[in-house]
């Protein structure tokens, strides 16, 4: 990106659920999802913004509550923060969790860069009887602080002023966490003073060396080629510790933790408020041990209003669609021409009446859950029982965003602290049912076999993805990497349905505007290789194979092909294959084998590439490997029970 023209660069940071997104959408006016779960935004964003009269790149940073990094994304943030360092830092800061978000500020005023503090959520602040001193926290820290309420956009101009301001005076604020050690601080920085390049703060890589930061000792090793540090470094360590009793880098955090306790003493007053008994009722529950069912009960219903619901939408668009095919209907007697119209309409018929009802009505729920607050007690709730496989409620967030779509499931794994969980949670997110696998079930077993064998399939796929974490998390032992889960409860809130719809457009649009247009080439392809006889060679070649293992013939094995591009093509090439009626050439077997077999076989293109981007090529061989195994197992063990009950 070229910054040629651009008065200044911002870096935008907070802690989950602070609002930071919002910020971001309401200054550049591009909408990026806004969630309630850490991890939402795991990748580093710019935009050129021009803001009245002001024009400047924002640097959007991964969700982060320290600068000591615990995870990928936390990570990623410190990374790019300190080799490309933006003029100013505004931070995100909830009002509602103010003594972490105060935590995050100490360490961004010690990196040297100017920082203004948006103090976010100040209404929901408010609402639960918390009453914050602006201006006395802006005088203790140093920086600006600034009250905002990021969803109607109040303060965001005065945000934008401040940060300019910042940028040009180059103020910045205090540090506070070296009074007991500024002599050993001093010390350090005239050593690495000598080797270290000018656009690194010495002062923050000295204090992070007593902090015993793995990065930044790296780095520093690196650098001190005639090691001329180390010695004085353990020498000045040894010091500290014997002058206060306290290693340096438990020192330093717990001096960072009591400044920020003492600060929030200062600057927040907390009243009693009167809450909704209903809602008081509500939140107790989602988080009890009676959550459980409520969970159950949640994602049941989920799951049946979308098909339910997607049934209705089928039999209104089929109605009307056949009504007007035989208004317009044309005596087409070329084979060929007759092959593309006839693809075109079947194409258009699948997209209209099974896909995108369903993509759309799975978004919209998820989006509802999202906004009222109601997926963060989830999270928190199922951590005990993530706990039993290695993994903790963190692995929640992207199993869940699983079943709308795999790919950003995959990316948000990087929230998770270790190797071997970040593994695990990918391997089981490519076994979930996404948005696309749902529409196999809806268009095949919903419709033509019936709801309750529907959601046994779902049940029983949900079994097999806990079966393989845990028998994969015992072999792996991931025990060892288990950490715990800390996070922030939104308050309970009625979603607004405009935001809700934006949500679910920007979730389910690709299907819109990327399968769409593949499903009609596809469809017109498949007819025309009927045509050729090309699909009835593919059927006398395979049949063998096919019908020996899973009892399918052998044109399955082409549209698991297509499947494997996007799921959804699966059903839509086989109900081409099909003229639009399986039952008319499946049993009810068949098609029962034939779905399971799609479920959880090789993850789509899309999955595969993020896959190797995060795992890597040799771990992504693994996962496909497992999921074939595991398809092949379960096709031909269904062949073989629904034949014998049958």
């Amino acid at each position: 990106m070229s910054w040629n023209n651009l008065e200044i660069r911002i870096g935008l940071i907070g802690s989950p659920n602070s609002g930071k997104s919002t910020i971001f959408n309401k200054l550049t006016g591009v909408y990026q999802i806004v969630g309630n779960w850490p991890g939402k935004t795991v990748e580093i964003m710019d935009r050129v913004v021009e803001f009245k009269d002001k024009r400047f790149l924002l640097i959007d940073f991964p969700g982060t509550q320290t600068l000591t990094p615990t995870s990928m994304e936390e990570e990623i943030a410190r990374q790019y923060m300190i080799e490309n360092r933006p003029d100013v830092i505004i931070q995100v800061a909830s009002a509602i969790d103010l003594e972490r978000s105060i935590y995050l500020s100490l360490e961004l005023i010690e990196l040297d860069i100017p920082v203004v503090v948006a103090l976010n959520q100040f209404d929901e602040a408010i609402k639960q009887g918390i009453e914050i001193d602006a201006e006395k926290l802006s005088n203790i820290l140093g920086v600006p602080v600034i009250p905002t309420v990021a969803i109607r956009g109040e303060g965001i101009d005065k945000l934008v002023e401040k940060a300019f301001d910042l940028a040009h005076y180059k103020s910045k604020g205090k540090m506070m966490v070296d009074e007991d050690i500024r002599p050993q601080i001093n010390k350090v920085m005239d050593i690495i003073k000598e080797f270290l390049p000018d656009h690194y703060s010495s002062e923050w890589f000295a204090l992070k060396l007593f902090e015993e930061d793995l990065w930044v000792a790296k780095k520093i090793g690196e650098l001190d080629v005639k090691n001329t540090l180390k010695s004085v470094l353990e020498e000045e360590k040894a010091s500290i510790e014997k002058s206060t009793g306290f290693q340096s880098s438990l020192l330093i955090v717990n001096k960072r933790r009591l400044i920020a306790e003492r600060i929030v003493n200062e600057v927040r007053k907390i009243k009693p408020v009167s809450r909704s008994k209903l809602i008081e009722s509500l939140d107790s529950l989602s988080i009890s041990s009676y959550g459980y069912p409520l969970l159950a009960v949640v994602i049941a219903t989920v799951f049946v209003a979308t098909l339910g619901v997607g049934l209705l939408f089928r039999d209104m668009i089929s109605y009307l669609f056949f009504g007007l095919s035989s208004y317009f209907a044309l005596n087409i007697t070329n084979p060929l021409l007759s092959a593309i119209l006839s693809g075109i309409q079947l194409s258009l018929l699948l997209g209209l009446s099974f896909i995108i009802p369903v993509v759309f009505l799975f978004h919209f729920f998820f989006s509802f859950l999202d906004d009222s607050g109601y997926l963060p007690r989830a999270t928190f709730l199922i951590d005990k029982a993530m706990r039993r496989i290695g993994l903790n409620g963190k692995a929640f967030i992207p199993l869940l965003l699983g079943y709308g779509c795999n790919v950003p499931a995959c990316v948000t794994c990087r929230v998770l602290e270790g190797e071997k969980q970040r593994f695990l949670t990918v391997l089981m997110i490519t076994l979930i049912p996404c948005a696309s696998r749902m529409i196999i079930i809806y268009g095949l077993i919903a419709i033509y076999i019936g709801m309750v064998t529907a959601l046994a399939i779902y049940l029983f796929n949900l079994f097999i993805v806990l079966l393989i974490g845990i028998i994969v998390g015992r072999s792996i032992d991931l025990h060892c990497e288990s950490t715990g889960l800390v996070m922030v409860l939104p308050p309970y809130r009625a979603p607004l349905i405009k935001n809700v719809l934006k949500k679910t457009w920007e979730r389910a649009k690709d299907f819109v505007y990327l399968a769409m247009p593949i499903i009609i080439i596809g469809t017109i392809f498949l007819k025309i290789l009927e045509i050729a006889g090309i699909m009835e060679y593919l059927n006398v070649l395979f049949d063998p194979l096919f019908v020996g293992i899973f009892g399918l013939p052998g044109y399955v094995l082409s549209i698991l092909l297509f499947g494997a591009i996007r799921k959804e093509f699966a059903l839509v090439f086989l109900m081409t294959t099909l003229n639009g009626n399986p039952l008319s050439y499946l049993s009810p077997n068949q098609i029962i084998v034939f779905t399971l077999i799609t479920l959880f076989y090789i993850p789509c293109v899309a999955t595969l590439t993020t896959l190797v981007r995060e795992l890597r090529l040799n771990r992504t061989l693994i996962i496909v490997g497992i999921n074939l195994l595991i398809a092949i197992i379960i096709g031909f063990s269904a062949n073989v029970f629904l034949s014998l009950i049958d």
